[in-house]
């Protein structure tokens, strides 16, 4: 009778005949979104524990049990743990950078927008103390550790368009 079983990722079938066919498994739409949906919560499972308990706080079985899976799963998505690592930091540096770059692409005087960055930035650290720790001075790997240097970049390529802008205004001395 035809029948189907999975042998090693693989899929084999059985013909009318009694012949046995293999073929490529393909992964359906639903086992794709089941796929990118835990992805998902593995991330913002280890984005929410950096912001409440810094990297040290982060460990897998943590991260795990706060996705609802097994502590071996966020292997699956991530083949090593400084990927899930290196992603849970793109997600709160690319939330923190937005809010400065919305600052620094205003109308307001460069002197304005200098100000209002700064006084945000320092702001929300000391608001978020133990994320801003994670962010900027925790020890970390170092693959997220190229990371958050890649960031500090950009950071202060904002911060320089604002002080460029206040130099051509005249508002600012020219360095």
């Amino acid at each position: 009778p035809p029948c189907a079983c999975f042998v090693s990722f693989a899929l084999t079938a059985w013909d009318a005949n009694g012949s046995e066919r293999s073929m490529a498994y393909r992964k359906t739409e639903f086992v794709e979104r089941k796929r990118l949906e835990t992805r998902a919560r593995i991330v913002e499972a280890a984005t929410s524990l950096v912001r409440v308990a810094g990297w040290r706080g982060c460990v897998l079985k943590t991260v795990a049990q706060r996705a609802g899976i097994s502590t071996g799963s966020p292997y699956t998505p991530f083949t090593k743990i400084s990927d899930l690592y290196t992603e849970a930091y793109d997600v709160i540096a690319t939330g923190e950078f937005a809010v400065i770059a919305e600052i620094a692409k205003g109308d307001e005087p460069p002197l304005e927008r200098l100000t209002t960055a700064i006084d945000t930035f320092t702001g929300r650290a000391i608001r978020g103390r133990v994320q801003a720790y994670a962010m900027i001075g925790e020890p970390v790997a170092p693959e997220v550790e190229a990371n958050r240097q890649r960031h500090r970049r950009l950071l202060a390529g904002l911060l320089e368009t604002i002080i460029r802008d206040g130099m051509d205004d005249g508002a600012f001395a020219t360095q």
